[in-house]
């Protein structure tokens, strides 16, 4: 395949196999650091130099870069759901040893009324080595149905983005 090149895999019948935390456990002001590991790739998959590996799984979404032949980042975003009131969305990015710092936004977002209002960002650094696990949330304020999404960024730059979800929003 070509630098540059996303490939897309569809594996909707299973869980994204993070290896984070309990990320119910997560609270939104605080983030949970652990060694880096790289997303299991399909069987025979390997990434060159500027390639990338989006994995759609059953709630949410892995991405994968071989950035350089050195560096690889690993983002993850899980389909928003609700809890204790709240919509949330757990994230999580993380880099090989040959990469360098990086600052990601993780932000929650809803696009009904009373839209920017519905929306949550906290952004977090992650160091070479080492994968950071953390959580937004909000509360859901508005109509019966609403929808909610994820995404990593870095800078203005999209890395990562978890489908359109409706959660109830009676509180």
């Amino acid at each position: 395949m070509d630098a540059g090149s996303v490939r897309v895999f569809y594996l909707t019948s299973e869980k994204m196999p993070i290896g984070a935390p309990d990320t119910a456990s997560l609270k939104s002001s605080g983030e949970t650091v652990g060694v880096y590991t790289p997303a299991a790739l399909p069987a025979g998959v390997k990434l060159a130099a500027g390639e990338t590996a989006k994995l759609i799984y059953s709630d949410g979404v892995v991405v994968q870069e071989a950035v350089t032949l050195a560096c690889t980042a690993t983002s993850t975003v899980s389909n928003a759901y609700v809890a204790t009131g709240k919509a949330r969305v757990s994230h999580s990015h993380g880099l090989s040893a040959g990469c360098s710092a990086t600052r990601v936004n993780g932000i929650l977002y809803s696009s009904a009324w009373p839209w920017p209002a519905q929306r949550a960002c906290i952004s977090v650094t992650v160091n070479p080595g080492y994968t950071t696990y953390w959580q937004t949330s909000r509360t859901c304020t508005g109509t019966a149905s609403t929808g909610w999404f994820g995404e990593n960024a870095i800078g203005s730059s999209l890395v990562a983005s978890s489908p359109s979800v409706n959660l109830a929003c009676s509180v």
